[in-house]
């Protein structure tokens, strides 16, 4: 699963900040919209692409691998099925630390595809 993106507060690259926080995480929550309308919310593992899309906005990767689930076929997932229906994703990293001062989010709103 692939997903470019922007900050939903705004239509503009990210910040350096912005880009080192989000290169740096290793986790985050995939939010699709399922077929009632409602959210379905995803821990993901993901990876920052090297390279932007064609509009500058950064290129996010997460796998659909073929570890257990619970269906045979990791393209009959929910999230995948979301997507495919919706494109419209959103994408929250955050890091929590028992420091509040350290805590932080970043979520970003894409357009998700297959590739």
């Amino acid at each position: 699963m692939a997903g470019n993106g922007r900050r939903d507060d705004r239509d503009s690259p990210l910040t350096p900040s912005e880009r080192r926080f989000l290169a740096e995480a290793r986790r985050a929550i995939l939010a699709t919209v399922g077929p009632a309308g409602r959210p379905r919310l995803v821990p993901i593992c993901f990876v920052l692409s090297s390279a932007d899309d064609t509009e500058g906005r950064p290129v996010i990767v997460s796998p659909v691998d073929e570890k257990p689930k619970s269906v045979a076929d990791p393209l009959a997932l929910a999230r995948v099925r979301d997507l495919l229906a919706r494109p419209r994703v959103n994408v929250l990293v955050d890091r929590w630390d028992e420091d509040w001062r350290r805590l932080a989010w970043l979520r970003i709103e894409g357009v998700a595809s297959l590739a």
